[in-house]
């Protein structure tokens, strides 16, 4: 019996425990980015579409840096010579900053007040759950410093969360954008206390609008050596055993040998790419539906046209959807007008939330990818024939709670098509 990949888990040692549960060992890439954090880089940044393995990958650095050494058993980094488990463990605050739907600067610091407790209480602190919720950060973070005299590892996610939910609300967005640099904001106050700060999130809001001067947080999303760190590669579907034999068996399901299957998973879910490293990613949410779909199946044939659309069906743009409307965009009225971006400008270019640039926050969010033409050296490589391309055809059948139809992304890889999909988005 092979062990398979897992859906719903997000808790390296819940996925760990678990026996029947297969983890595609990624320690070697977050090694790496360890020796940057504990090094010359102690505040980095990565930005990946939802349902990429964020929350996932926190929870792994949660339990690197706790010492917890059995959870890495049979992968690159518990390997003797490695890792330096004595030297290199912290204390760790872990965050999730994914408040919703918090309409008022109340609820919003009431919201992350009881998350910040809770993370405290399972960092093994107590504090006092006062009203402000950078004072409550500030807190924990001193408390946990002063218990266990050493430096604070501080892990976030879901950065841009209540920001980007009240994008489009002109009377909450100010609110909200205050009370979250009131937050970040601490981390500067707390700096002697931190020894390092990993960040994750869809959007890369504009530093000015939310960060002050001294959190210098350096952006990894573009770099190629962890433009798979997120994600599966060709290679790790050919060289880990369990996915062969799991590809080998939604094959038999399906009737078909397992080349065909491969090429079907290929075109389907492997067409992320987020760097100029000529390497395209498998969307590992959409992958292990799909192999739970087949193994589930209960004996019903699947073909290769009735792959599951997970990644689109598991989320609502209704972002994208507002903001589309308020541009009054049409979609038969696709003529491109601002000319194509280039890799320099997405990799520079920020998410200012007043004037949201729609190419650039398509591109965070997973709906565009880059091509493999990002392997070029020259900046303006993104003038080519093709530089962003629809990632995946699961990405394409993408449905709103508010706007039920098709999302208007085409089913066709042409230039064109891409280009007169995004047209209304090249605005701002």
């Amino acid at each position: 019996m092979y062990r398979s990949l897992p859906t719903g888990i997000d808790e390296f040692p819940e996925l760990r425990s678990l026996s029947e549960c297969l983890y595609v060992d990624k320690t070697r890439q977050i090694a790496d980015l360890c020796s940057l954090l504990l090094g010359k880089q102690p505040q980095l940044f990565l930005s990946r579409p939802r349902r990429f393995g964020k929350t996932l990958l926190l929870s792994t650095l949660q339990s690197l840096f706790l010492g917890e050494r059995h959870w890495f058993e049979d992968t690159w980094i518990g390997e003797e010579g490695h890792w330096n488990w004595d030297s290199c463990r912290y204390p760790v605050l872990r965050l999730n900053m994914g408040v919703r739907n918090a309409v008022t600067r109340s609820r919003l610091e009431k919201r992350l007040v009881d998350r910040f407790v809770d993370a405290a209480d399972l960092a093994g602190i107590a504090i006092d759950p006062v009203p402000e919720a950078e004072i409550v950060l500030a807190q924990a973070i001193r408390q946990l410093y002063k218990f266990h005299g050493q430096p604070v590892v501080l892990l976030i996610d879901e950065y841009d969360t209540p920001i980007t939910e009240s994008i489009g609300q002109p009377d909450t967005l100010p609110e909200v954008m205050s009370v979250m640099r009131s937050v970040y904001g601490a981390l500067k106050d707390e700096r002697r206390r931190i020894r390092c700060t990993f960040m994750t999130g869809v959007t890369r809001i504009a530093k000015a609008g939310l960060f002050s001067g001294a959190n210098h947080f350096r952006d990894i999303s573009f770099s190629p050596a962890f433009n798979s760190l997120l994600g599966f590669t060709e290679g790790e579907l050919q060289d880990t055993p369990d996915l062969r034999q799991a590809i080998a068996d939604c094959a038999s399901i399906a009737g078909c040998p397992v080349s065909d299957m491969e090429a079907a998973l290929r075109r389907h879910y492997n067409g992320y790419q987020f760097s100029r490293k000529n390497e395209k990613v498998y969307n590992p949410y959409s992958l292990a539906e799909c192999f739970a779909a087949f193994s589930e199946s209960q004996g019903v044939v699947l073909s290769l046209d009735q792959l599951p659309n997970a990644w689109a069906q598991s989320g609502t743009p209704d972002l994208l959807f507002q903001l589309w409307k308020a541009r009054g965009a049409r979609t038969h009225d696709l003529a491109y007008t601002h000319g194509k971006p280039t890799l320099a400008f997405l990799e520079a270019t920020n998410y200012d939330v007043t004037k949201p640039n729609m190419t650039v926050l398509m591109y965070q969010a997973g709906y565009l990818t880059l091509t493999q033409d990002a392997s070029s050296r020259d900046p303006n490589l993104l003038t080519g024939p093709r530089p962003l391309c629809l990632p995946a055809l699961d990405a394409r059948c993408v449905k709103s709670r508010s706007q039920p139809s098709v999302f208007g992304l085409p089913q066709s890889g042409s230039e064109t098509d891409v280009y007169g999909s995004v047209a209304w988005l090249a605005g701002g």
